[in-house]
């Protein structure tokens, strides 16, 4: 049963690690409370008071006082050093040291001060520590020769040391005044802070001007830390941590769930709380309440909680997981590769959004408005909740030259979705809701698998396919492997039931007319992709293949640069190497245990690999894919002892066929992913087997000497693939767990590689790391 103490006064109680469940503190007096270690799931502090009691607050505030008289103790000191002979701007007129002195101390403070107003203290102090080891040495290094400038030297830096000091000191003191009280405490507490600097600078008989501009830079950058200055953090900081002495502490507690709407939350401690789904609109006083280890410590992010309002703003890479932005205005707004993870958008408007990108896993989007947002490869799965969005239309593609320096999302309308019209009410939700049953059987249904459904259409799918076929068959016969992906890819496309293989490999349509039946951006680029891999891979390229590639490039109007790409993609894919030191084990049981681990986990990562249906990163994947499957198999000769390249001609045949096969299987696979859900499926279960399989049989070869014949080969290798599917049905969930644990960090690389930002060798090596 829930508690409720809605309008209590609970000042300075302590509710310290207690089960407050769906308590109900709305409209309380909390101030001074402590809810540190709490579970308040559910709990309602809207329009509550939190921060210091009446106690704690005249306690500060006369602490800060007496702070702000005693800084006039520090001012005597900078009076005095101003006063020193060796500074003597008035007493002494026209000493030897007198002018040096002088334009010593005046650069040192116009320097510091000017850089203060310019950079924020946080650097300044790093550049003071710095300056101070160089006045050292200065002084120092000219001691014997001028020990009166040298005196001089060290007291300008000691002078403007003092200077700096005071600065910040009033600085933290009207900061925090203000913070507790308001912009009266603040006020006072600097008027205090002036007349006991001038009071300082009359009694030292010294000019008055030092200790008050010291004091005038302090109010004011104590004015400008409270505006969340970056340059001034450490002030703020500190000004935060005096205010929250005694405040409301919700320390280390669970606020999953809990509303604080229209609650007051100065001086108010949140460190390190679990703020899942938190309310805070409408909340007073957040921007100086502390929290440290969580998300509110941006203060964009904190300012969009409160106020809901991010229209046109931009929040590109932000850390909103878990954010309540229910009814928030998003619209515009640029919100490519945000963590939206279990956030709530519950009502909010995303109209014309960029959301590229975006992880979305567990984000509830019910009721919210999308109308032409932006969702190129966003991540969703069967926990994000798409009910009732209002959606009549969206983009799949954003300009790579958006200027969101603007804050201002312009679309690529030629990929706009549907390409004519609209959706009626409730379409968009039936197109990209993913069910349990798919999350239970795809690797990528949060990274753009849903997205094809509405995108890409089964006929340009199919037309693709059979371009593919024909290219495949003008020089090799398909094997036995692509034939079943291809009666898979007919299966998953849901063709009708006359159109099989045979009649595919049959069909004769000219290779025009199948390009004329292509219009998605998407399918283009991997069509032309899988079509120069399999006039590439082999190195010999006919004429009537360049012809086909020439005819495919021009009527898709594929660019000159798409291609130059392309060809250092293939020529990478071609070099072939062990990076590692492989080691012959004469063990039995230790060899038997490196060549499974190294199968294992090479056919596991070639799943994840395989089934990554992005378009542009597909062919680069499966490239890496047959190169690591040679690669493997010189490992485990080597772990057998045997050099590399020991395996014979007849071995590689029977495991990739010929090259053109080859060449086709990554060709198809490319195209296959095209297939909404059903083809990651169809690809990273090939890609596993076909690991799986390589591995197996390569151990067995060299087990025997690397004596087998051709048919012993095949028949082996043909066993080994069942044992890789059956196998890969036995992973499959641990395949996608592993696939949503790195879909964030594979999305953001293909961003790196998409910009020019990492090659691709080294976009292959990371997506290796990462898998």
């Amino acid at each position: 049963m829930s508690q409720d103490y809605a309008g209590q006064s609970l000042r300075g109680r302590s509710f310290k690690g207690q089960d407050l469940t769906g308590a109900n503190f709305s409209r309380a007096d909390i101030r001074s409370a402590d809810f540190s270690g709490a579970n308040l799931t559910g709990a309602n502090f809207s329009y509550a008071k939190a921060g210091l009691s009446d106690v704690w607050q005249a306690g500060l505030l006369s602490g800060l006082v007496a702070l702000a008289l005693l800084s006039g103790g520090l001012s005597l000191v900078l009076s005095i050093l101003v006063t020193h002979e060796a500074f003597a701007l008035s007493s002494v007129s026209h000493s030897a040291i007198a002018t040096p002195s002088v334009a010593i101390l005046l650069t040192i403070l116009a320097f510091a001060a000017l850089f203060a107003i310019r950079e924020g203290f946080d650097r300044l102090d790093a550049l003071l520590l710095k300056s101070m080891v160089l006045a050292t040495v200065v002084a120092t290094t000219i001691l014997g020769a001028q020990p009166t400038l040298a005196v001089a030297i060290a007291v300008a830096t000691l002078t403007a040391i003092a200077a700096i000091f005071l600065t910040e000191l009033v600085a933290i003191l009207v900061a925090s005044a203000e913070t507790i009280a308001g912009t009266l405490a603040g006020a006072l507490t600097g008027a205090i802070a002036l007349v006991a600097a001038a009071s300082s600078a009359s009694f030292a008989n010294s000019p008055i001007w030092l200790p008050l501009a010291s004091v005038g830079l302090g109010i004011f950058t104590a004015w400008r830390s409270l505006s969340n200055y970056a340059g001034d953090t450490w002030i703020h900081n500190l000004a935060l941590t005096l205010v929250n002495l005694g405040g409301s502490s919700f320390r280390d507690s669970n606020l999953t769930d809990a509303d604080f709407s229209h609650a007051r939350l100065n001086s108010t401690d949140l460190r390190q709380s679990i703020l899942t789904r938190t309310r805070f609109h409408q909340s007073e006083k957040l921007d100086v309440a502390r929290v440290d280890g969580t998300t509110l410590n941006q203060p964009a992010i904190c300012s969009l909680l409160v106020t809901g309002n991010g229209r046109k703003k931009n929040f590109e890479g932000a850390s909103l997981q878990g954010a309540n932005l229910t009814a928030a205005d998003l619209s515009g707004a640029n919100l490519r590769g945000a963590d939206l993870r279990h956030a709530t958008l519950r009502g909010a408007n995303l109209e014309r959004a960029n959301l590229t990108l975006v992880n979305a896993i567990g984000t509830d989007f019910e009721n919210a408005l999308m109308t032409g947002a932006c969702l190129d490869r966003w991540a969703i799965d069967a926990t994000t909740n798409l009910n009732r969005v209002d959606c009549r239309y969206i983009y799949t593609q954003s300009h790579s030259e958006t200027g969101f320096e603007r804050s201002d999302f312009v679309p690529n309308a030629s990929v706009r979705q549907p390409e004519q019209g609209d959706w009626a009410q409730g379409e968009f939700t039936r197109l990209f809701a993913v069910t349990e049953k798919q999350t239970a059987s795809i690797f990528d249904a949060k990274v753009s698998a849903t997205l094809m459904s509405s995108a890409i259409n089964r006929e340009e799918i199919l037309a693709s396919l059979m371009i593919l076929t024909q290219m495949a068959i003008a020089d090799n016969r398909l094997e036995a492997e692509e034939k079943a992906m291809l009666a898979e890819a007919i299966q998953a496309l849901d063709l009708p039931a006359e159109i099989t293989v045979e009649r595919l490999l049959d069909e004769r349509i000219s290779i025009n007319e199948l390009l004329g039946k292509i219009h998605s951006p998407l399918i283009k680029e991997q069509l032309y992709q899988s079509a120069y891999v399999m006039a590439r891979v082999d190195r010999d390229v006919s004429d009537r293949e360049l012809d086909l590639l020439s005819t495919i490039q021009t009527k898709l109007e594929l660019s000159e640069p798409t291609v130059k790409k392309l060809v250092t993609l293939v020529e990478e894919a071609q070099k072939f190497s062990i990076a590692e030191q492989i080691e012959h084990i004469i063990d039995p049981e230790r060899r038997e245990d490196a060549v499974n681990t190294n199968v294992r986990l090479m056919s596991v990562m070639h799943a994840i690999g395989g089934a990554m249906p992005t378009p542009g990163f597909a062919t680069v994947t499966h490239l890496m894919i047959y190169k690591d499957q040679v690669e493997l198999i010189q490992k485990i000769g080597k772990i057998w002892g045997y050099p590399a390249g020991h395996d014979t001609p007849e071995f590689k045949k029977a495991v990739f066929g010929s090259v053109g096969a080859t060449a086709a299987r990554i060709a198809l696979s490319n195209v296959v992913l095209l297939i909404p859900v059903a083809g990651s499926i169809i690809s990273g279960s090939t890609a596993f087997s076909m690991t799986w399989a390589i591995g197996n049989l390569a151990n067995q070869y060299f087990a025997e000497g690397c004596e087998m014949d051709d048919v012993k080969l095949q028949e082996l290798f043909a066993d080994a693939k069942a044992e890789g599917k059956r196998t890969f049905e036995d992973l499959k969930e641990a395949i996608a767990d592993k696939q949503k644990e790195i879909a964030p960090a594979i999305a953001a690389l293909q961003e790196k590689f998409k910009l020019g930002k990492v090659s691709e060798q080294e976009y292959l090596s990371e997506v290796k790391a990462i898998s």
